[in-house]
């Protein structure tokens, strides 16, 4: 279904275009004749056709497939934080304070349950001299651009999206001779906005 989904809505724009239904694919009856079916079928197989060729889009349609759950994205889930939420949840309530308790070791941050996270090297044009990587989690898309060292940022997302839980420790994993690492300040704030969007949630344990 979401493979289907995904096709069809980027298919059928091209259908619904004001231009082509100006150019006579239904006719004046309201009919849907073959020749208008034969030349619909040809702007399906030419959009998908495009999107497949395009290796950038076809990453963002994939990382979509793989990570999408249609059920959790009918419930609004998960639930982001709100401003009242800091009376409740205490520093777990705040984005920015969440992930500064978990980067100076106090407590973890959690995936939200049932959500799939997945992340992609993103395909670059030959004129690119940066690698690029996607975050997927529940079919929506994060671009992590290589603004500082690119070996740091794949090693965050490797650790993002296979650990359930993070913490100090687990970041440790992928640094030199297991230090707690320091983050660069565009991979605190990609965090901060999974928090602050409820893909991630604090906990002190």
């Amino acid at each position: 279904d979401i493979m289907t989904n995904s096709f069809s809505g980027k298919a059928v724009e091209r259908i619904k275009d004001d231009d082509l239904l100006e150019g006579g694919l239904l006719g004046n009856s309201g009919e849907i004749t073959e020749v208008a079916k034969d030349r619909a079928r040809q702007l399906v197989r030419s959009a998908i056709e495009e999107y497949l060729d395009d290796d950038d889009k076809w990453d963002e349609i994939f990382g979509h497939l793989v990570t999408a759950s249609p059920q959790r994205q009918r419930i609004n889930y998960p639930a982001p934080l709100t401003d009242g939420d800091e009376d409740d949840l205490g520093v777990w309530g705040n984005a920015k304070t969440a992930v500064s308790a978990m980067l100076e070791g106090n407590g973890a941050l959690y995936q939200a349950e049932g959500l799939t996270f997945a992340y992609s090297l993103r395909p670059s044009g030959k004129k690119d001299t940066k690698k690029s990587y996607r975050l997927f989690i529940n079919g929506e898309f994060w671009d992590v651009s290589c603004t500082t060292n690119e070996e740091e940022v794949a090693s965050l997302l490797r650790i993002l999206t296979s650990h359930r839980r993070l913490d100090r420790d687990v970041l440790a994993e992928g640094a030199p001779k297991q230090e707690h690492r320091c983050l660069p300040s565009d991979l605190v704030a990609l965090l901060e906005d999974l928090v602050g969007k409820g893909y991630l949630y604090g906990s002190d344990e």
